[in-house]
């Protein structure tokens, strides 16, 4: 793997870490469930920054057992982190605190969706983290673009956002995380105007559907609450095309038969050039490397991947290892 991620003449790679397969007895601890110290010390030995993502709770941490969450005790989480930065010191640069925490299903807590509750837990985690190692940048959870906003399914993004500004984000964070999405939507288009007749999927008329959209919009609220100086990491992001991987998209993301692979491998790059050109815009985490090799074809996720099932390249996959860095 370390090879191909080579090949693509990036800097950074991702490692999202599921605190529940580290830790699913409190205080058995496995550094290398599903190969995460073996992958860490490769990448790290090959020159490589390394930004872990930690998610998902443990059951044992909450009395709420459905879909994902933090856990009862915002603390505990704040150990866990803590741990982490000390076992992998010196090998890792960044951390992203929780995932996506505007929609139940990642944050499922029993009560209505809280960007002050997730605050709360980043600003604990955020002193743990740095009280091991100040050079570690902590990046804020990147919520999910979403419009949908009833508070218990789902909080719209930029709503999210700028609650968490509120409840003191500026002071617990040294990134803002982003999930540009931009679904069947080039990257560079304005989201008010643009249309296209030969879509199957919709994904039209609003921001959350477009990348740039996206990205400004959040830009905004961190300038009007005085931090327009921090930068954006986009943490996850990408194009989905199930051309040459299978014949039918999974349910709900038939988005992905309105990309062809060369349309994939075009706003991807495109995606960089803008995120160069705009000053505020950090590390770009691409979603994703290989699912496909992993997971099979028939795999949503392996949709967004850039390479196939046995490894050989999509177009995408050349198109970023050939674009100037």
């Amino acid at each position: 793997m370390v090879s191909a991620v080579q090949g693509l003449g990036v800097r950074w790679v991702k490692f999202q870490v599921p605190w529940n397969w580290i830790e699913p007895q409190q205080g058995q601890r496995n550094w290398n469930a599903y190969g995460l110290e073996d992958g860490v010390n490769a990448f790290h030995n090959a020159g490589f920054k390394i930004l872990l993502s930690v998610v998902a709770a443990p059951k044992w941490s909450r009395s709420i057992q459905e879909e994902a969450g933090p856990p009862d005790d915002f603390n505990l989480y704040a150990d866990f982190v803590s741990r982490l930065s000390q076992h992998f010191k010196g090998k890792i640069k960044a951390i992203e605190v929780m995932n996506e925490t505007n929609l139940k299903r990642e944050w499922n807590t029993g009560r209505p969706l809280s960007a002050t509750e997730y605050v709360d837990l980043l600003c604990r985690a955020y002193s743990s983290i740095k009280a091991v190692d100040p050079s570690i940048v902590v990046v804020s959870g990147a919520p999910t673009p979403t419009g949908w906003n009833d508070g218990i399914v789902a909080i719209d993004d930029v709503q999210y956002l700028q609650q968490m500004y509120q409840a003191g984000l500026k002071g617990c964070s040294d990134a803002v995380g982003v999930h540009p999405s931009g679904y069947n939507n080039p990257p560079d288009v304005n989201w008010q105007t643009y249309t296209d007749p030969t879509a199957t999927f919709g994904a039209k008329g609003h921001r959350s559907w477009f990348l740039q959209a996206t990205i400004s919009a959040y830009h905004t609220i961190m300038q009007n609450n005085g931090d327009g100086n921090k930068r954006l990491w986009a943490t996850e992001w990408g194009w989905g095309s199930i051309e040459n991987l299978t014949p039918s998209p999974a349910a709900g993301y038939e988005f992905f038969q309105d990309n062809t692979e060369a349309e994939q491998a075009d706003f991807i790059v495109k995606a960089f050039q803008i995120a160069k050109a705009r000053g505020y815009m950090g590390v770009m985490f691409l979603w994703n490397l290989n699912y496909a090799p992993v997971c099979g074809a028939h795999c949503e996720q392996s949709a967004f991947g850039i390479v196939r099932a046995d490894w050989s390249h999509r177009p995408a996959y050349d198109a970023i290892a050939n674009m100037p860095k």
